[in-house]
């Protein structure tokens, strides 16, 4: 007698209590059946005893390449499936410059705070892009949350049971603001092709249980975009079900009228574009006139010799001494510090009167505070764009201060080096060490050596620095009149090209 199928058009809309499982069992393949009764064996009837507290869903992941979906999981709902309205926000990537795209952010804010206030649940799944600062920001407005566990790749039914279990009475118990959702590893189809499927799973169990989806950002031809079609053809899914932020920094006209014209709900942010550098970091009242600036102006000669100089550069990530929290409240806020450009750089050093040393892109990790020979007046010959780091180095922002000074301080010359030549350093040398050149992935080579390189161990006090003894550079007026309110020292123009 030939079996019922479960068809795919049905799956993701089962839900039930344990005891309907017997219901299931029959329309799944042999050998799932097999593994979910061996799985789940004598515990179905304790399940059964607790309806309240354990409910089980069956979902199916679409797969555009084949007819059928490409796995069957379960989802676990540890205290019920929740009542509350569920909406997922859904984002491609955006880059590594988050501080461009406050917008991003001030619609993150608008939909969190709508779920807060009307008390509808935030679908979590922190492996994805948007998975962190939605969380941050469902804790900072007090949204409730549905967070999606999913499993380990080479899990058995058997142990994500038990893990889940155990993950579920450490970190969740009774709470019922912060609910957990736990994924199940495939309990049909085949796992190679799962693994291959168009949205990864993390990006695939918001789509699946989120009633409402908001779309922040959306890139043409990604995974994203992708879900998008497949969730608006789904039949099963109420009318307006997806709503999509328009303007230009969130989705391209041409994907706009494609996604709405299938059915894609538009909504706007209004009143947060982004803001003007100049008004994110603070600026003086007072206005450096042109004349007087032309009088600071950068020449190439004379006492430039005397001074060694540092350039600040876009931040990626949290700011020294700043907590991951930190940045993303920042971020989430719309706090001045989000700005991460390099006159915000710039800017903090004036405001602390301290350098920080780093050891991001030093052998060993030894904390240094860089400088260079060349004049401030002279960056532009060193001035690059380094594909790797995705940032520009030795842009015409930055602090020189005289050699003398920092010599007496520890600062010295970098020896450049060969590789053989590390081995043999003694610890106290190796914060100096530079190899002279570096491959590139292109088949070529870095060279190293013409940014005449000197290094300060551990971060430099600037409290005792004379005002002759250093000088604040920048490329123009508008940067100047922010560096002006914070520095103790002359603020003079370098060409920025």
């Amino acid at each position: 007698m030939q079996r019922n199928k479960l068809q795919p058009e049905s799956l993701g809309r089962w839900v039930g209590q344990a005891t309907e499982f017997r219901r299931l069992l029959p329309q799944l393949p042999i050998e799932s059946r097999s593994a979910l009764e061996r799985s789940l064996g004598d515990s179905i009837e304790t399940l059964s005893a607790n309806p309240e507290l354990d409910c089980f869903q069956v979902v199916a992941q679409p797969n555009r390449m084949e007819p059928e979906p490409a796995d069957l999981r379960l989802v676990w709902w540890p205290n019920g499936k929740p009542c509350e309205v569920t909406v997922g926000i859904v984002s491609s990537r955006l880059g590594r410059n988050l501080d461009d795209h406050r917008d991003w952010f001030a619609a993150l804010r608008n939909v969190v705070a709508d779920c807060a206030q009307a008390d509808f649940r935030l679908v979590l799944s922190p492996p994805t892009f948007a998975g962190p600062y939605v969380a941050r920001a469902a804790s900072l407005f007090g949204a409730k949350t549905l967070t999606i566990q999913t499993p380990n790749a080479v899990t058995s039914l058997e142990s994500w049971i038990q893990e889940s279990r155990q993950d579920h009475a450490a970190r969740f118990g009774a709470n019922h603001d912060s609910r957990p959702a736990y994924v199940s590893p495939p309990i049909s189809g085949n796992p190679a092709v799962a693994d291959a499927k168009d949205c990864p799973l993390q990006d695939e169990m918001v789509f699946q249980l989120s009633q409402r989806l908001c779309a922040i950002h959306v890139r043409s031809g990604g995974n994203i975009h992708n879900r998008l079609l497949t969730r608006l053809v789904d039949v099963h899914r109420p009318p307006a079900s997806v709503h999509l932020r328009l303007g230009s920094r969130g989705v391209s006209p041409k994907l706009r009228d494609q996604l709405l014209d299938a059915g894609a709900v538009g909504w706007a942010t209004l009143g947060w574009g982004r803001l003007n550098e100049q008004a994110d970091v603070g600026t003086s009242t007072s206005m450096i006139g042109d004349h007087e600036l032309a009088e600071q102006t950068l020449d190439r000669g004379g006492e430039m010799a005397d001074f060694l100089t540092h350039c600040t550069r876009r931040r990626h990530g949290p700011w020294p001494e700043q907590t991951e929290r930190e940045f993303l409240d920042d971020l989430i806020l719309d706090r001045p510090d989000a700005v991460h450009s390099a006159l915000a750089s710039l800017l903090r050093i004036l405001k602390s009167r301290k350098l920080i040393a780093t050891g991001d892109t030093i052998r060993g990790g030894f904390p240094v505070v860089s400088f260079t020979e060349v004049s401030a007046a002279e960056l532009q010959r060193l001035r690059v764009f380094r594909p790797h780091r995705g940032r520009w180095d030795f842009q015409p922002y930055g602090l020189s201060i005289r050699r003398a000074w920092l010599v007496d301080h520890g600062c010295r010359a970098v020896r450049y080096a060969e590789e053989h030549d590390w081995k043999e350093l003694p610890d106290a040398e190796r914060p100096f060490f530079q190899k002279s050149t570096s491959p590139t992935k292109g088949g070529g080579e870095i060279q190293w050596t013409v940014e005449q390189e000197w290094r300060h161990p551990g971060d430099i006090d600037l409290e005792c620095l004379g005002g002759e003894d250093a000088f604040v550079f920048v490329p123009n007026q508008q940067a100047a009149t922010a560096a002006e309110s914070f520095s103790r020292w002359p603020i003079r123009l370098v060409s920025p090209s």
